[in-house]
C-alpha cells in the first residue's frame, strides 16, 4: 500500500471508527447483539477483558512461554477492555487506537495509574523505538483493516518487541464459504446497517502469509492457535518471537 493510499484509507477508517464510538462505544468493541444500542454496562465489559487477559497468561504459562513484564502495548485498546487488566500485570502499559473519543473513554473509565493511552493516527509505529515492548496485544483489530495495512502494523510489532518479549495477535484467514482470503487492496465499505451503524468490514490473511511477513520482519511465529471469534471465517491466534527459527540470541 502506497503511503497516500494508507493516508486516505487510515483518514476513512478513523472516521467510521470515531462514528461508531459516538453512537455505542462498548458494543464497538464487544459485539454482542444482546448489548446493542448502549446497553453494555462498563463494569462488565471490563470484567469481559479481566477474563480474557487472566485466560491468555495461564495459557501462556502453561506452555513455558516466559518474558519481562516491564512495558505492554495495546494495539488498538478501544475503550481500554484489556489495557486495564494488563495494566495490573506488567510495569507500564500502553494502549493505542484509531479513535479519539475510544481514548476519552477509555481514560474516563481507567483507574490503574501505569496505565496510559494514546491516539494513533499513523501506518506504523513512528513514536515508539525499537524493543520498546516486552508483551504486544492486538485483538479483533487488525481484521477490521485492508491487509495492505495489516501487513504495515505486524512488521512494526516485530520492530518494537523486546528481544525477550512477545507478540500475540488474532488475526482471520479465510472466508469459511470459499476458503479465499482477502485482495491485496480492499476499498473500505461504506455500507449502513439498518439501525444506521457503519458495518464493520472484515478482512483476512492466510496464515502461510502472515508467516511469511512475520519472518521478513525479522519475527518468527511460535506457534498458532485456532480462533473461533472472526464469525464466517476461519481464524488464528499468532504467538511471535523476535528472531528467525532456531535464533535464541534475538
Amino acid at each position: 500500500m502506497t503511503a497516500e493510499r494508507a493516508t486516505t484509507y487510515l483518514g476513512d477508517l478513523r472516521a467510521k471508527w470515531e462514528q461508531l464510538a459516538e453512537l455505542d462505544p462498548l458494543w464497538a468493541v464487544w459485539t454482542d447483539p444482546a448489548h446493542k444500542g448502549q446497553r453494555w454496562d462498563p463494569d462488565a465489559i471490563y470484567k469481559i477483558g479481566e477474563r480474557e487477559v487472566a485466560r491468555l497468561m495461564r495459557e501462556l504459562d502453561r506452555r513455558g512461554y516466559q518474558f519481562p513484564h516491564s512495558a505492554a502495548l495495546d494495539f488498538g485498546c478501544g475503550v481500554g477492555r484489556l489495557t486495564r487488566p494488563l495494566a495490573r500485570r506488567f510495569e507500564h502499559v500502553i494502549g493505542l487506537d484509531i479513535s479519539a473519543v475510544m481514548v476519552d473513554f477509555a481514560r474516563t473509565e481507567t483507574v490503574e495509574p501505569n496505565c496510559v493511552y494514546a491516539v494513533n493516527p499513523d501506518a506504523d509505529l513512528r513514536d515508539y523505538g525499537t524493543r520498546s515492548f516486552d508483551f504486544v496485544l492486538c485483538r479483533n483489530v487488525l481484521q477490521h483493516m485492508a491487509p495492505g495495512l495489516i501487513e504495515g502494523y505486524l512488521s512494526e510489532f516485530v520492530r518494537v518487541l523486546s528481544g525477550e518479549g512477545l507478540l500475540v495477535f488474532q488475526l482471520p484467514s479465510t472466508r469459511k464459504r470459499d476458503g479465499k482470503d482477502s485482495k491485496e487492496w480492499a476499498a473500505l465499505g461504506t455500507a449502513l446497517d439498518r439501525d444506521g451503524y457503519p458495518r464493520m468490514d472484515m478482512y483476512g490473511i492466510k496464515r502461510r502469509k502472515v508467516a511469511a511477513i512475520i519472518e521478513h520482519s525479522g519475527g518468527r511465529v511460535e506457534e498458532t492457535w485456532t480462533d473461533p471469534t472472526a464469525v464466517g471465517w476461519d481464524g488464528y491466534i499468532y504467538l511471535v518471537r523476535r528472531g528467525a527459527a532456531g535464533d535464541v540470541s534475538a
